[in-house]
């Protein structure tokens, strides 16, 4: 996903002139995100799976793939559907990009903001795709305060998750169930270099080919051998 007219840079750190429309924050408490952007016709594209199968119902696009059910339910932006000229662009050539993919496109019908509301599910979430429907469809989002860069999801399970717009990244909006986020903690949430004496949460040695995450009481590593083997552990 991204807020910008070319499918090829969703997700890539490589981002280059041109392919974001303007700056852009993310909020995001467990299963919950609001993404919006400070361009309020902004272009935005998503990329998924040929195979996952998309619908909409009341204004919200959803995406069914094999084991992740994934909502996106516009914050000022026109419906979220298949784009066949963009998909060809990824999807056909001599070298494809996105082989076996498609894009859903939109483009911002707002004045100062626009963005999307993502809702994320999964059977051992929800049980069942009709489930995880029509609880989203059951959710509540407050979308009355868009032109300020406020919004606020809350989810039919009870779980809500605020967004208010700062120019800085560092003093921006995000309340998790009525709590705001403190960023002068956040530092001890994020990845840190290798320090046997004090590991962070995510770790990844420079040249050991190995990731481990600790989160939770649990710990999983991924290690990559010389020959591209993969193996992975959960402790």
């Amino acid at each position: 996903m991204v807020p910008g007219p070319d499918p090829a840079f969703c997700g890539s750190p490589q981002y280059q002139g041109g392919k974001v429309a303007a700056d852009n924050r993310v909020a995001q408490y467990g299963r919950l995100t609001i993404w919006l952007v400070r361009d309020g016709q902004s272009p935005w594209c998503w990329v998924v799976p040929q195979s996952a199968q998309v619908s909409r119902a009341d204004g919200v696009t959803f995406v069914e793939c094999d084991r992740t059910w994934i909502a996106l339910r516009p914050l000022g932006v026109a419906p979220i559907v298949p784009d066949d000229g963009l998909t060809r662009q990824i999807a056909e050539g001599e070298k494809p990009k996105f082989p076996g993919h498609r894009v859903l496109a939109s483009r911002g019908q707002a004045d100062r903001y626009c963005g999307v509301a993502v809702e994320v599910g999964e059977a051992e979430s929800h049980g069942s795709f009709a489930r995880f429907r029509q609880q989203v469809l059951a959710a509540d989002l407050d979308r009355s305060k868009l032109d300020e860069g406020i919004v606020q999801y809350k989810a039919a399970g009870g779980q809500w998750l605020g967004f208010h717009w700062n120019d800085n990244p560092h003093d921006l909006g995000v309340w998790r169930n009525g709590q705001r986020h403190d960023w002068r903690s956040h530092a001890g949430q994020l990845y840190r270099g290798y320090d046997p004496e004090s590991p962070g949460p995510l770790v990844s040695r420079w040249g050991d080919g190995s990731l481990t995450v600790s989160a939770g009481g649990h710990t999983f590593r991924c290690t990559v051998d010389s020959e591209g083997g993969v193996t992975f552990s959960n402790q």
